[in-house]
């Protein structure tokens, strides 16, 4: 088994509490059981998968990726064509962070490409490895992976329909109209 850091999206350390039976995946200490206490932050309940499960189908999650030197923070897109599925992780400002390809069938990931200075011929095979296991994560439910030798964290959350994550302060376009001195809403 894999062994993952259970984390919030923050970074910081999760609430746990009791899960029910329609949450997906096995308890992230290895308890072998869903019905027991696991972090709910690092589940996805039943329905809500960020899994591209059919053919054809499309998901996309805000992204972050720490790593002891910075964190890099984006929209993870995954498309399940045949028995690939087509992935890139992309930040605010466009840049790419990779492109890759999951072979399913040989459970395999292909690192298409990469950023400019992760380039390297010793770094992409760690970025291979660690796309693969967080991409086993995210199907069994769980929404983060750590590379513990490399001190490499990967997470993921859902977006909701503005293209914001579930946790983003906003409420809407009232929330980013225009407002006069006194808070109310101007034209």
């Amino acid at each position: 088994m894999t062994a993952a850091n259970v984390t919030d999206a923050g970074g910081g350390a999760a609430a746990c509490q009791s899960v029910s039976d329609t949450t997906v995946g096995k308890c992230p200490r290895a308890c072998d059981s869903v019905a027991d206490t696991c972090c709910v932050a690092d589940t996805v309940t039943a329905g809500n998968s960020l899994y591209p499960e059919a053919e054809g189908s499309r998901t996309q999650c805000l992204a972050f990726v720490t790593t002891p030197k910075g964190t890099v923070s984006g929209i993870m897109i995954l498309i399940h064509d045949g028995d690939t599925i087509h992935g890139a992780i992309v930040n605010e400002f466009g840049v790419t962070f990779a492109d890759f390809d999951y072979l399913i069938t040989q459970d395999k990931v292909k690192v298409v490409s990469v950023a400019p200075m992760l380039d390297k011929w010793y770094i992409k095979p760690v970025i291979s490895k660690d796309i693969r296991s967080l991409l086993h994560n995210i199907r069994n439910g769980k929404t983060s992976y750590t590379d513990e030798k490399y001190k490499i964290a990967y997470s993921v959350s859902a977006m909701d329909g503005t293209g914001k994550g579930e946790d983003s302060d906003d409420s809407g376009a009232e929330g980013n109209a225009l407002k006069d001195d006194d808070g109310n809403p101007q034209p």
